[in-house]
């Protein structure tokens, strides 16, 4: 499970970064917040939250604990 990424941002879209981190591109779902206040070349560092299905495997993407707290909160909810 990936729980936190560190990394350079290689390109940004309007729901999610490419973040370089040792060589390794991953596609990160990330706030709208973030991603405005996010340069290309930027270092940044995120907490992840790593969801894994059979035909998906996402990471998601927040500045602070209290924000993915937050997300897993709101994903607990039926």
């Amino acid at each position: 499970m990936i729980a936190h990424l560190s990394g350079i941002v290689l390109d940004k879209q309007q729901q999610t970064l490419i973040l370089d981190v040792h060589g390794v591109g991953y596609l990160v779902h990330t706030l709208r917040s973030i991603i405005e206040k996010t340069e290309v070349g930027d270092q940044i560092e995120l907490h992840i939250h790593t969801i894994v299905r059979e035909d998906l495997i996402a990471l998601y993407g927040f500045a602070t604990q209290e924000q993915h707290e937050l997300f897993k909160l709101v994903l607990s909810v039926s």
